[in-house]
């Protein structure tokens, strides 16, 4: 957004996974007047800000599954970035690093990775005979259902975008690795701390897609076409591994499967050369 003119003030709230937080927020940005428009990434976030907040812009990010959020009927005022996740995409990643697989954990926060997009990973892993294991995690058991999930000694270990693992730290991540298991993760932000593949859309162009949009309906809301297409551009999802991290496990990737993948180092490396109305996310 700072690439724009007439930049709002931007203030930053958290809940910290917490819908009562979360149901406090949304009361104040609600009855907020400085307040002009309302960002909000992840499906908690959403739910609660779409059923309270009829008047002003809500755009929402971090979404898998759009039909996970049951918006109220009247949405006129919600606007979404389509950052759809590949169900395929996920089942050939897992199948790609997970070599022999026969069981992997799916690690399940309190804030679920979409049910719908769940069931059918789970559905065609099972048809290529890889077995599924459930373990729901949260912040008083996260410790002991990683350690869980290791003694179950899995062909790899899914883990979901979550605000737990970064609020726990990811030293987890290393545990899991020293028994050389495989990580799977939707959180490209986990790639450099330890898991060796990610499977996500470019949030970073999900971000300029939300700033675009933000944008556009505080200075251009008559324009309605031009907001239409801004909504319509998708965002493919990209699938990214750490060759070191899969180096240390040993695992071979095929040409074709490197080719469908996203190199971590040229990413870093192409990082590198590039060297009072208020807008609430």
């Amino acid at each position: 957004m700072k690439d724009f003119e007439n930049l709002p003030e931007i203030v930053v709230l958290n809940a910290e996974d917490s819908i009562v937080k979360a149901r406090k927020i949304a009361r104040s940005l609600h009855t907020d007047k400085n307040v002009v428009a309302i960002v909000t990434l992840g499906t908690i976030a959403t739910k609660v800000m779409s059923h309270i907040e009829t008047q002003k812009p809500v755009i929402y990010a971090a979404v898998p599954d759009r039909e996970s959020l049951t918006l109220p009927k009247n949405t006129m005022n919600i606007y979404g970035v389509n950052d759809t996740l590949d169900i395929n995409q996920y089942c050939f990643a897992i199948q790609a690093v997970a070599t022999n697989a026969q069981s992997i954990v799916y690690l399940k926060p309190s804030e679920p990775f979409p049910s719908d997009l769940q069931k059918e990973i789970v559905k065609k892993l099972h048809a290529s005979g890889i077995e599924v294991i459930e373990i729901s995690i949260t912040s008083s058991t996260f410790k002991t259902r990683i350690r869980q999930a290791i003694d179950k000694r899995p062909s790899a270990i899914f883990i979901p975008l979550s605000p737990l693992s970064h609020k726990e730290g990811t030293a987890f991540l290393q545990e899991i690795l020293k028994e050389k298991i495989p990580i799977i993760t939707d959180d490209t932000s986990l790639i450099s701390e330890g898991a060796c593949i990610a499977c996500s859309v470019d949030y970073k162009k999900s971000g300029k897609q939300i700033a675009k949009i933000v944008h556009h309906l505080l200075y251009n809301n008559h324009d309605v076409d031009s907001l239409r297409k801004i909504i319509a551009q998708r965002l493919s999802p990209t699938t990214t591994f750490n060759e070191d991290i899969i180096k240390y496990l040993g695992i071979k990737l095929h040409k074709t499967e490197r080719n469908q993948f996203l190199s971590f180092k040229s990413k870093k490396l192409e990082k590198s050369e590039k060297g009072k109305n208020v807008a609430v996310s």
